[in-house]
């Protein structure tokens, strides 16, 4: 065997013979190609290698009743490489995959009205496509403050937009409510 290069790794060829595999960069982790290919350095797949979140932990807005409402946090509070507004996850070039959604949201009413009062949310995807469960709503008849949080795993493409909505309703339209704690979140797991 000959002197390498520092940060080499030693393999063989087609032949049986010793032969070097090219130092990678910082962070990147050694991937099989198969027999009869020599392995090689890339990047991690995976993980918390696109991920993103905000929050918002003000009351911020009122809500119009019976309308869906794109939240827009007023923190951001992660985001690797520039994928988050505070209202919109766009997936970067290359990195389509399944991802990990979660989100929370959290309506203040000015009255306990006794009269279903209730709070819905969802993440759409492209500006229209509902991802997960559109009625996944909660009735709050005799409580002043509300809460629903929900989770979606699904496949993204490169340039697929998120963004996560919520919806409060008074039950005989008397009472508004605000935007009082809510949180985004999504990551990529494969």
């Amino acid at each position: 065997m000959a002197p390498g290069t520092d940060g080499n790794l030693i393999t063989y060829d087609a032949s049986g013979n010793p032969a070097a595999v090219a130092t990678g960069s910082s962070g990147q982790v050694l991937t099989s190609q198969g027999a009869g290919a020599a392995p090689v350095f890339a990047a991690a797949v995976g993980g918390l290698e696109v991920y993103a979140s905000g929050s918002i932990f003000e009351g911020t807005g009122t809500i119009a009743r019976a309308t869906w409402v794109t939240l827009v946090m007023a923190t951001e509070d992660s985001d690797s490489g520039s994928t988050y507004d505070k209202t919109t996850f766009t997936v970067p070039s290359g990195q389509g995959g399944i991802y990990y959604m979660s989100g929370f949201f959290n309506a203040d009413y000015t009255t306990i009205g006794n009269n279903g009062e209730l709070e819905a949310i969802r993440f759409l995807k492209n500006g229209s496509a509902v991802l997960g469960n559109n009625l996944n709503m909660r009735n709050t008849h005799t409580e002043r403050n509300g809460s629903i949080s929900t989770v979606h795993l699904g496949s993204l493409a490169a340039g697929d937009t998120i963004v996560l909505q919520a919806m409060a309703n008074d039950g005989d339209g008397s009472d508004s409510a605000t935007i009082f704690h809510s949180a985004f979140s999504i990551m990529k797991v494969a």
